[in-house]
């Protein structure tokens, strides 16, 4: 008994990977002459009437492998199609139609094409062939030449290229002919179906990666990035950042920020600082881990014109020939950046030296102010080293 048990458990222990159905179309609900959710074109020299196409048909008894199928056709008129892709009557002259889908097989791998065709053709010069892109201008073939079968050929668990995995993409087939005899069917294609495997489940605790900030330093309420590199990804993961502004002691999830790339707004007071984190989860085990922590300073402060409070905030600063610009004056409404820190250049004043500092203040009329407190500031965001003569002068 105990040796049935343990065979059952294995059995029943043991999976495979199932295939996923990403696509699946019979054309048995499709309006006659149309291509229902398919794309058709025709991309050879044939004038408009006739030239030909993929249409699904109910008629056209030799063209047809299920009650509709995708077919090539003549098409004769606006509204007339005939069965055959040739209208000898007319100066045809060779092409080539397309028949094709998309399919959305991003995070799925080993990829399967099953489908029915058939397909007469004069041979070696009119035949099928199938066909995928990512792009929709290069096309890939996946087959060889389907022809010289005017029975019905199943195709079952076709393996598509490994580029056609993890992707957009679009798969389809093309009919080629050089309109000199028309051997019926052309290209009927029915029962199409693609499947793939889903992501493998998490299980245990998940690798939290690496995180980095798009920035380290600035102002409250500019958003920045945070991302993370190296870390576990696939079925069954989740994703929130995380923020503490007591030195770690307590953690809030930042809203929306639940993907390894977010948008993150800090706020708070000048001189404050705010740790992040990813809390990375296992959905399948219920685990989670956490991220090594970064660290956002807030080392300036927004300052709005205001004439009544004598506040005129600074838009530029140059010393020598670097120079910092906030941007465009600014109104009540519209304060300047005052981000003189990015991108800046350190460099060394020393006592030979001859440098002039201007600095720029917004006002309205008759109405400006400089602090000494106001240039030390800009002196240290500007991260310039200044030597005990240079400091005296100032």
């Amino acid at each position: 008994m105990r040796n049935f048990l343990l065979s059952c458990l294995l059995v029943f222990g043991i999976g495979t990977s199932a295939q996923v159905t990403l696509l699946e179309d019979n054309f048995d609900t499709v309006t006659t002459g149309t291509t229902g959710n398919w794309t058709g074109t025709n991309i050879g020299t044939l004038t408009n009437y006739p030239y030909n196409t993929f249409y699904v048909q109910s008629a056209c008894s030799a063209n047809l492998i299920s009650v509709r199928t995708m077919q090539i056709t003549g098409v004769t008129s606006a509204t007339g199609v005939s069965c055959s892709y040739q209208n000898l009557a007319a100066a045809n002259t060779g092409f080539a139609a397309l028949i094709y889908r998309m399919v959305d097989t991003t995070s799925y791998s080993n990829l399967k094409l099953s489908y029915k065709w058939r397909c007469g053709g004069e041979t070696d010069q009119d035949y099928g062939q199938l066909v995928y892109s990512t792009d929709k201008i290069n096309w890939i073939p996946v087959s060889t030449k389907l022809q010289g079968q005017t029975a019905t050929q199943t195709i079952t668990d076709l393996a598509l290229p490994a580029g056609a995995e993890n992707a957009i993409i679009y798969i389809g087939w093309l009919f080629y002919s050089n309109a000199t005899t028309a051997t019926q069917p052309g290209l009927s294609i029915d029962d199409v179906k693609i499947t793939g495997v889903a992501p493998t489940s998490c299980s245990g605790t998940p690798n939290t990666g690496t995180v980095s900030l798009s920035s380290y330093i600035g102002k409250s309420g500019t958003p920045i990035t945070a991302s993370a590199l190296s870390l576990s990804a696939g079925g069954g993961i989740s994703y929130q950042w995380q923020s503490s502004t007591d030195n770690g002691t307590t953690w809030s999830d930042v809203a929306s920020a639940t993907t390894s790339s977010s948008t993150i707004t800090p706020t708070g007071s000048l001189g404050s600082s705010i740790l992040y984190r990813l809390k990375t989860t296992c959905t399948t085990s219920m685990q989670s881990a956490f991220s090594n922590t970064v660290t956002y300073k807030l080392d300036y402060c927004s300052v709005t014109a205001n004439a009544n409070d004598n506040k005129f905030p600074v838009t530029s600063v140059k010393i020598g020939t670097l120079e910092k610009v906030s941007g465009a004056d600014p109104g009540p409404t519209t304060p300047p950046q005052e981000y003189f820190l990015q991108d800046a250049t350190n460099f060394t004043v020393t006592q030979a030296d001859n440098i002039t500092m201007d600095v720029k203040v917004f006002a309205n009329t008759n109405r400006m102010g400089l602090t000494f407190l106001s240039i030390g500031i800009m002196m240290e965001i500007l991260t310039i080293p200044m030597n005990p003569i240079t400091q005296l002068l100032l």
